[in-house]
């Protein structure tokens, strides 16, 4: 009895933060995306952003479905957006650009502007 009851709190706290584990899988795929957006690998770091889109969809339709909602959820759904989709895109067009003109030396201050903002 004592091994069941432990197993079903185990498995409540899991479920419970299921959502959560998505959202940091997205925010680890937009990092790495914009590390090797830093690195020249552009078709990789695309695919990454690509990932972390599908996670992010997926830990809201997770949240919804088991009627999960905390504050740390939200707060961790806005910065991963936020770096997948804001820093991360943003380095991939400027360096997209940086590697498809020839004007290499001109935009190079573009890659700082994102950190500072």
């Amino acid at each position: 009895m004592f091994l069941l009851d432990y197993l079903d709190h185990t498995i409540k706290k899991i479920k419970s933060q299921s959502a959560n584990a998505l959202t940091l899988l997205n925010l680890s795929l937009g990092s790495f995306a914009i590390l090797f957006i830093l690195r020249d690998e552009l078709k990789l770091s695309l695919l990454l952003i690509f990932l972390a889109a599908l996670a992010d969809r997926f830990d809201g339709m997770v949240a919804r479905k088991l009627n999960i909602e905390s504050e740390l959820g939200k707060q961790l759904d806005s910065m991963c957006d936020i770096i997948s989709f804001g820093i991360a895109l943003l380095y991939y067009y400027i360096k997209a650009f940086y590697l498809a003109t020839e004007l290499q030396g001109l935009y190079s201050p573009l890659y700082i502007l994102p950190a500072v903002l």
